[in-house]
């Protein structure tokens, strides 16, 4: 049996880092090294994230992926983290998730 927490680790935040770095680099036009720095990943990571060889496992619904936007234009801007960012996200995934039960 698994923890909600480890779905959250393996499957919610690799999708939600996917879609920020998707972001950045279709609508802000950032380069993956500049990406890479930004959210304290690899290069590799990134373009892994590009190609969706990594962050597949949970589908962002309309409501998260507009957080998600909005989370990656506070990254862009340096108005915040990626890690504050994740963390507001997480929080209401899993807010949902316990509404299901």
């Amino acid at each position: 049996m698994s923890l909600p927490c480890e779905y959250i680790v393996k499957n919610v935040i690799p999708s939600i880092r996917r879609e920020v770095v998707k972001i950045l680099s279709e609508d802000y036009g950032m380069c993956n090294r500049d990406i890479a720095r930004k959210l304290g990943l690899t290069d590799a990571a990134v373009s892994q994230y590009l190609a969706e060889k990594r962050g597949k496992g949970f589908e962002l619904d309309e409501k998260i992926h507009t957080m998600v936007r909005e989370s990656a234009d506070r990254i862009f801007r340096e108005v915040s983290s990626i890690d504050d960012e994740v963390c507001k996200i997480c929080n209401e995934i899993k807010r949902r998730m316990g509404e299901r039960k």
